[in-house]
């Protein structure tokens, strides 16, 4: 099951890139954390590898609540760390 996710245009770069790089690299550590693979944390998050990957590497955001919780649920996060670390790369998310 594959869900819609917010890919970085080549000009949002710039603004965003540093902070959806540094989401993904917390969502890597997170992973790594967990002991789990790409494809096993993908599968549980109901994601491809492919877009696990495309998070990790900052190239592809989480739009919606289900899509955090989906993530924080195959890390084997509680809900409130998710929502810090989306505080902290807030930027990721921002039109300016």
């Amino acid at each position: 099951m594959s869900m819609t996710f917010m890919p970085l245009q080549a000009n949002e770069d710039l603004v965003r890139g540093p902070w959806s790089r540094l989401f993904g690299r917390l969502m890597q550590g997170a992973r790594e954390s967990a002991g789990r693979s790409v494809e096993e944390t993908a599968q549980l998050a109901g994601m491809e590898a492919a877009e696990w990957s495309a998070v990790e590497a900052g190239k592809l955001l989480p739009t919606t609540r289900q899509q955090f919780r989906s993530i924080a649920d195959a890390l084997g996060m509680e809900w409130l760390d998710m929502a810090k670390f989306v505080l902290i790369c807030r930027g990721a998310w921002s039109s300016r």
